[in-house]
């Protein structure tokens, strides 16, 4: 298992959705979000660098990478994986990316408030599977 842990941030730095694809045995949640929430600086300015939505490996943490996605309203994708910047972690983006904006469409959403819909879930979880298993 290449991947560990999908984080959505929302435009306040609010974590809007997390998935914890394959938990590390030896640390615990606490961690793997210390890992995530560091790396917000470093998305900001890999972004001011990159036109580009995928940003590819912005921080490292051990043998942890933390790889981002920024959409086009500033919300940021964050994946810790193993194997960085692989084809299939560029897939994982864009389908998240395309989630993602199944749930905008939705106008029961409030953009910003945390993702709570079971579908986005399920979706997520399945390509989660698909791209990291």
């Amino acid at each position: 298992m290449a991947a560990h842990k999908f984080v959505v941030v929302g435009t306040n730095d609010n974590p809007i959705y997390e998935l914890d694809i394959a938990p590390h045995p030896k640390e615990g949640p606490h961690v793997t979000q210390f890992m995530m929430h560091s790396a917000l600086d470093l998305v900001d300015e890999a972004k001011s660098r990159n036109k580009d939505m995928y940003l590819k490996t912005v921080d490292h943490m051990g043998k942890y990478s933390i790889l981002a996605w920024v959409t086009a309203g500033n919300v940021k994708f964050l994946l810790s994986s193993e194997k960085p910047d692989t084809e299939a972690t560029r897939n994982f983006f864009t389908d998240a990316y395309e989630a993602y904006l199944k749930v905008l469409l939705c106008p029961f959403y409030q953009p910003g408030t945390p993702i709570t819909s079971s579908a986005f879930d399920a979706r997520i979880k399945k390509m989660s599977q698909k791209y990291f298993s």
